[in-house]
């Protein structure tokens, strides 16, 4: 089972609002479109090295089996379950588990959160497809609750992005990489068992 992740519903806001973006980068008016985009690539950067979702989005997950034990939600903190549904064997359409037959388990802010079923329950058996299985689930913190250490991150990846952009790059030159401060910076809030 290799679950493919897809965000289905992005967060409406941004961690780092764009007065705080241009204030820490010393931006200039004109430049608001480039500040906007750094913080949504920085944003994203950041949940990707990370294992989260900073703040509240909805996600899919497609497989093509059930877990061998229980399904864990790579996205932290969990916030809930929207539905299961999964292909039957025998070609029907589309069902969905009823959440009689299994627990969600919301684990907190450095864990994944996983579906397991009751005791006794089994999963259903599946058709044979990439798809047979998918699970919506939300995922991420409300506006305001997003950790220090992840919103500076935020904010230095931007600066480095905007600082590195206006300086000329001549051909065969490396373009800087991300200063070991601030992987370190990140790392330190990668949820429990992540591996970027």
């Amino acid at each position: 089972m290799i679950p493919i992740y897809q965000r289905t519903e992005g967060p409406a806001s941004e961690p780092v609002t764009m007065a705080e973006l241009f204030d820490f980068l010393k931006a200039a008016q004109e430049d608001s479109t480039l500040v906007s985009a750094l913080g949504a690539v920085a944003r994203e950067y950041v949940e990707e090295q990370t294992g989260r979702a900073l703040i509240t989005q909805t996600w899919k997950i497609t497989s093509d089996s059930w877990p061998t034990e229980k399904l864990i939600l790579e996205k932290c903190p969990l916030v809930s379950v929207t539905s299961v549904k999964y292909y039957p064997e025998d070609g029907s359409a589309q069902a969905t588990l009823s959440n009689s037959l299994y627990r969600v388990m919301i684990a907190g802010d450095n864990s994944y959160g996983w579906i397991e079923l009751l005791d006794g329950e089994t999963w259903p058996d599946l058709a044979v497809r990439s798809d047979a299985v998918q699970v919506i689930f939300v995922a991420g913190s409300a506006l305001g609750s997003v950790k220090k250490q992840i919103v500076q991150s935020i904010c230095l990846l931007a600066k480095h992005m905007y600082d590195d952009g206006r300086n000329p790059v001549a051909i065969g030159q490396i373009i800087a990489e991300i200063p070991f401060t601030l992987r370190d910076l990140i790392a330190s809030q990668r949820v429990a068992g992540w591996t970027a």
